[in-house]
This record gives C-alpha cells, structure tokens and sequence, in this order.
C-alpha cells in the first residue's frame, strides 16, 4: 500500500474502467529511466521497499503500483476482472497518467505474468524486461492445473500446484483470514524445502493452515515488516485469489487463443531464477530462449521471495541490466 509505506509518494487514479490503483511514484532525476516494479501474490508494491530505497538513490525513476486485489487498489470480487489483457491496459493507462512513456519492467511472481501481457500489448513502453523466479509465459497456451500437479508429482513426488486448487475455492479467503499466523509462518519460511511438504501438494497448505502449523520463518523479513504486510493486506487475500480463479477459468486464454499475438520479447531480457524456490519451472525458462534474442539468466541462491532474502544480489543484477540496455 503506497500511502502506507511511501506516503510522500503516494498516489490514486481512477480509470477508464472504473478501477481505482493505488501506487508510488518517485520521478526520475538527472533524466534516469523509470523502472516499474510489479509485483506477486500476495504482496503489495511494499515488497520491492529495498529496491525502491536503492534504485530511487541512484536518480532512478520509481513506479510501484498495488495491482489489483491488493492494498487500497480496488478488489473486485469477479475472477474475470483479472484478465491479463484487461489489467495490463489498466497499467498502461496508469503510466499515461504518470506521464512516463518508457519504463524497464521487473516483476515477481504473479507479476512476472502480467510483464509478460505488457510485453504482448503493450511492447512499446519496455525498455526492457526483468523476471525474478516465475519466468515468462508466452501468450495463448492454456495451463492445465491438474495436469502439471500429476506431472510433477510423478516426476518430483509432490504436486508443485496443489495450493491453486485451494486458492479456487469459494471460502479460501476465509481459512487463510482465519488462520493467518499460519500462513504467513508458511509464506516466508527459513527453509523454502517446508514448501514441498506444508504448501505445494494438493490439500497441504489448507491442512496446515486449520491444524495452525507453524513453521520457522525466515529473517529476510522482521517483525515489523510482517506488520507492515498485515496492515496493507488486511488479512484480506480472498481477492488477490482471483488471479489464480481467473487463470484456472481460462478468462485470459480466451482473450489470447487465436488472436494471432506476437510471443517474442524484443528489449533486453533479464532472467533472474531463485535456485532454491521449490515452485521454479525449469521448463519455462528455458522455453524463454526461444523467445528472447537478448535474454541474460542469471542464478541467484534463494529461495522464493528473491527480491527480499537477496537484495543486494537483485539489485546489483538489475542495475547491470538497465545499464546494459541504455547501451543499446
């Protein structure tokens, strides 16, 4: 939530659909490139706080929107309303509002699928393109959730999709609020391994949650920051579900399926990959070279929430990468 953590640079637009984004916005000194920061589930532009505070010290241009579902960003309640196509206009129509015609696009997680739409869609705002731990997806293929959970628990031994079969369901928002001290002990372990047993498999992360398990969490995030993240989420994820609702009700595979859309990225291309994340597709990642010219992987040793367990690591990656594509 931008009014909570940067209230200074806090600010609300109102868009043509009707959706009000809540987002930060630090302009850009001595004629830098702005940078936009999106983020996953479920978070909040508040996760990107190390790489706002460092690359807006460099003179670098910051926005850092709460996408939809999030933060005091609207919540619409329909998973339709998720559409990647629809929320990229949306984010498009933000910049325009901003007045930043170009940005270098970094996203994680549930982020790293929205950068791709703005790549489908929008291309021509991307400066370049950077995916920490969920890779690129390219448009029009529809993801068979129950296929890949019987694919990987043969091949892994664990359904690594389990926890999207709880997130459809109509009272999930209601178990995670109910049990949410187990929740976020899950969401940032010490050990991202607990992910295998206490979250991915089908049924694990409902179960651990209404046994109210617990398990270490990890220091890459302190008391404080979890109340920061209480306090702009509410305790409120029912909503956010919704991306994966949307998905898994194949709303953006009818947006994209025939519609002929261009699956290349055209601008630098940096992926990031966490090798410790129990939900990193290896396949995916390395189907990006297929459609990356100018793609850059590099390896990064943490877990899932790479932006905060390796700040330093990400942020010493991307400026490499921003200053690689200003040479181009």
């Amino acid at each position: 939530m931008a009014t909570v953590a940067y209230p200074e640079y806090a600010k609300r637009v109102t868009l043509s659909s009707g959706v009000t984004y809540s987002y930060t916005h630090i302009p850009a000194k001595d004629h830098k490139p702005t940078i936009l920061f999106i983020h996953g589930f479920p978070s909040s532009s508040y996760d990107w706080r190390h790489q706002i505070n460092y690359f807006s010290s460099l003179g670098y241009g910051v926005i850092a929107p709460d996408l939809l579902g999030y933060g005091e960003t609207d919540r619409p309640t329909a998973a339709a309303d998720y559409r990647g196509k629809k929320m990229a206009g949306e984010v498009n129509e933000l910049l325009d509002h901003a007045n930043v015609s170009k940005v270098h696009g970094v996203a994680h997680d549930w982020g790293s699928y929205l950068l791709a739409r703005l790549n489908t869609y929008y291309r021509e705002r991307l400066l370049s393109s950077a995916f920490l731990a969920t890779p690129y997806r390219v448009p029009g293929k529809s993801l068979d959730v129950d296929a890949i959970n019987a694919m990987t628990k043969e091949k892994l031994g664990f359904e690594m999709l389990g926890y999207w079969k709880f997130f459809e369901k109509e009272d999930a928002g209601d178990i995670v609020k109910e049990h949410i001290e187990s929740i976020i002990s899950i969401l940032y372990p010490e050990n991202g391994s607990v992910w295998k047993e206490n979250m991915a498999p089908l049924g694990a992360l409902e179960a651990f949650a209404k046994r109210n398990g617990r398990v270490p969490r990890g220091n890459y995030v302190t008391d404080e920051e979890v109340a920061i993240h209480r306090k702009i989420m509410k305790d409120e994820y029912g909503p956010a579900m919704n991306w994966y609702r949307c998905e898994m009700q194949n709303f953006n595979l009818k947006d994209e399926d025939g519609a002929g859309l261009n699956p290349n990225l055209d601008g630098p291309v940096l992926m990031a990959v966490a090798k410790g994340d129990v939900l990193s597709n290896e396949l995916l990642i390395n189907e990006m070279k297929q459609y990356a010219v100018n793609l850059k992987i590099v390896e990064i040793q943490s877990g899932h929430w790479i932006q905060l367990e390796k700040r330093d690591e990400v942020n010493a990656a991307l400026k490499e990468h921003f200053e690689a594509a200003a040479k181009l």
